[in-house]
């Protein structure tokens, strides 16, 4: 699959810089809510289109992980916003974790 498709800030890397991807785009979206769900935040606010792409895409930026919170919650947040598409886990490794 490629082209842009979905919400910007939920939006994987590979996504939003037009790269194929597969499964491991929704790991990284799931991520992402799952610390939206946990800091009653929105991802990346105030981020214009630009910023989300020089920060998030090209330069690895993600939100700040509350040292609060589940210290496994948080590493597998991580996981699922890895650079590495292969290093994301699959959802049958996230339930197990969960």
């Amino acid at each position: 699959m490629s082209g842009e498709t979905g919400s910007l800030r939920y939006m994987a890397p590979e996504v939003a810089d037009n790269l194929p991807y597969n499964h491991k785009s929704d790991v990284y979206s799931f991520g992402i809510i799952l610390w939206e769900m946990t800091s009653y935040k929105k991802p990346y606010e105030g981020f214009s289109r630009e910023a989300f792409y020089r920060r998030v895409v090209k330069g690895n930026e993600r939100p700040v992980i509350s040292k609060k919170w589940p210290k496994e919650l948080g590493k597998l947040m991580g996981q699922c916003w890895d650079q590495d598409v292969s290093k994301r886990p699959n959802f049958d490794e996230i339930l197990r974790k969960l």
